[in-house]
């Protein structure tokens, strides 16, 4: 079809090429009429309830519900910052608790035994502190056995106080972390341990403050684990545990 037929195409050609589609020069199908909609037609979910039209709308900005959250314990009292710990404080996981002798016991047996109790609890203590390092930072120690036993003796003893200071660094830093409420630190370990051997119970007093540093962490960590599980959590008093 050229240009020039256009031209002797009339209004009511282009109205029926409209209404009946295309010629077969065109190729195109008709346009069919689409049926009317069933008003009887059922739905398509038949057990779907009813929209409430009370039913207050969903807040978008809701965080979605936790299955694993446990049931909240009605009588769970306020948590009181100065008795409490803070929760939301990291590490908010749970941790497992360890047993922590009484500084009683601990320097009875240290005795009995000739100081290989006193070894094993620094041995306990240095990867327990290097655990609780490991929940919130990337800080490590070196394992205490091989410092007393290969390292300290390769550098005359030097190295050994290096490690005791880091050491008792760490204690103090995790105390800090937890926000509980006492001053321990390498300070202590220099004070008491080294300085303090000039009264001869220096050392004593460094070691009672290292396990209730020790003490209040764990009592800190049973207090978090519970109120994780819905617990109240107990009071921290501060009270070292003897035996």
């Amino acid at each position: 079809m050229n240009n020039d037929n256009f031209g002797n195409l009339s209004i009511s050609d282009i109205e029926r090429a409209a209404n009946h589609g295309l010629d077969n020069q065109g190729g195109g199908a008709p346009i069919q009429p689409q049926p009317p909609v069933n008003p009887n037609l059922p739905p398509m979910y038949p057990n779907q309830p009813p929209v409430n039209p009370d039913q207050p709308p969903v807040n978008p900005n809701q965080p979605p519900v936790n299955p694993n959250q446990p049931p909240v314990n009605p009588n769970q009292p306020p948590i009181n910052p100065g008795v409490y710990p803070p929760v939301g404080t990291p590490p908010n996981v749970f941790v497992p608790q360890d047993d922590n002798p009484g500084f009683g016991k601990l320097l009875l047996l240290s005795i009995v035994t000739c100081g290989i109790y006193l070894l094993v609890y620094y041995y306990k203590k240095s990867e327990r502190i290097k655990t609780l390092f490991g929940y919130h930072s990337a800080e490590t120690l070196m394992n205490f056995l091989l410092v007393m036993f290969l390292v300290a003796p390769a550098t005359c003893g030097i190295f050994n106080y290096i490690w005791q200071h880091k050491f008792s660094r760490m204690v103090g830093d995790e105390l800090k972390f937890r926000n509980i409420d006492y001053n321990f630190g390498a300070k202590d370990f220099w004070l008491w341990n080294i300085l303090g051997m000039f009264i001869l119970v220096g050392p004593f007093i460094y070691l009672y403050k290292l396990n209730n540093a020790f003490e209040l962490i764990e009592n800190d960590i049973a207090a978090r684990n519970s109120m994780m599980n819905g617990g109240a959590g107990y009071p921290m008093n501060g009270q070292p545990n003897m035996w």
